[in-house]
């Protein structure tokens, strides 16, 4: 009963990885790394590195390639964007991302609980492919 007891309480605390930068923590933690590197500096800079690094290599998120059509839609959607993105251009970025990271639709409401915060992940999302597009 004990070793149940043990397992439950691991698979409680078990914390899925959203990107690299959570595994990259795990490693560390599971290596002492991080205790070392905890006992010698106040802050070092590791939130701000794990957060960069799981937005940069998001899991779940394998998207496929621009098309020239999608570059240039989305180059003139941004430069269009002053303030607020009306619901058309919601729409449109639900969408594409969905479309391009082969994702389900997800469509965002203004009055839902982080609609703003989620609406920004999903252009940063397209932002970084679409940057990689125009450095090719």
């Amino acid at each position: 009963m004990k070793t149940m007891n043990k397992l439950d309480k691991r698979t409680k605390e078990y914390k899925r990885s959203k990107g690299l930068g959570d595994t990259i923590e795990k490693i560390t933690t599971a290596t002492g790394i991080k205790a070392v590197v905890d006992s010698l500096f106040d802050d070092c800079g590791c939130d701000k590195k794990q957060k960069f690094l799981n937005k940069l290599v998001p899991y779940g998120y394998n998207p496929r390639c621009l098309t020239e059509e999608e570059y240039n839609k989305w180059g003139e959607f941004k430069k269009g964007i002053k303030g607020t993105i009306e619901d058309d251009g919601i729409n449109y970025i639900c969408k594409f991302h969905a479309s391009l990271f082969n994702r389900r639709l997800v469509k965002i409401c203004r009055s839902c609980p982080n609609s703003g915060k989620i609406l920004l992940e999903m252009i940063e999302r397209i932002d970084i492919i679409y940057k990689e597009y125009k450095s090719e």
